[in-house]
């Protein structure tokens, strides 16, 4: 800008015409837009190809311009932005990878209940067929005691515990 008003200053002095002076000025206005554009422009399509590669999934590509302008200011909007999404797709992968990592323990948990389900199960279907015989009059049966799960053995134990008792009393 300074260069182009000295332009106009010196041909308006030198030629002492108002019309050269304006229409030096009209050039250098000219020369001046067609520089600004021209650079306006390169910026425009340069933020256009670091935009598109973050659109096609490129987050490392750093957006960025030297311009300090509104223009500047949109580059830095734009990688902003992209690692924000960078941030975000990383979270939502670590979210991810630990609902997987809940779900194979859930699944895993389940299965252990069911084991252990059916194991309580086998364990109360051998007490019942000795309660059973027992209440059908056979006072010498006994439960087998499990102990591989404290509340079946102290019912298996309990139980047997109170025959003795009942088959001691009996004998008197």
């Amino acid at each position: 800008y300074s260069i182009t008003g000295l332009l106009v200053v010196a041909v308006g002095l030198g030629t002492g015409s108002v019309n050269a002076t304006i229409l030096s000025a009209l050039a250098g206005l000219l020369a001046l837009g067609s520089i600004t554009a021209t650079a306006t422009i390169q910026s425009v399509l340069q933020l256009e190809r670091q935009s598109n590669a973050v659109a096609e999934g490129d987050l490392d590509t750093k957006v960025c311009s030297e311009r300090e302008d509104e223009l500047g200011q949109v580059f830095d909007s734009i990688d902003r932005m992209r690692l924000s999404l960078a941030n975000k797709i990383e979270e939502l992968e670590e979210a991810q990878q630990e609902a997987q990592k809940a779900k194979m323990e859930a699944e895993e948990a389940e299965k252990e209940a069911t084991e252990m389900a059916n194991k309580y199960k086998d364990i109360a279907e051998n007490y019942a067929r000795t309660m059973q015989n027992v209440a059908e009059g056979d006072l010498t049966e006994r439960i087998n005691v499990s102990t591989e799960y404290e509340p079946m053995e102290t019912i298996g134990t309990e139980f047997n515990a109170t025959l003795d008792n009942l088959s001691e009393t009996l004998s008197l």
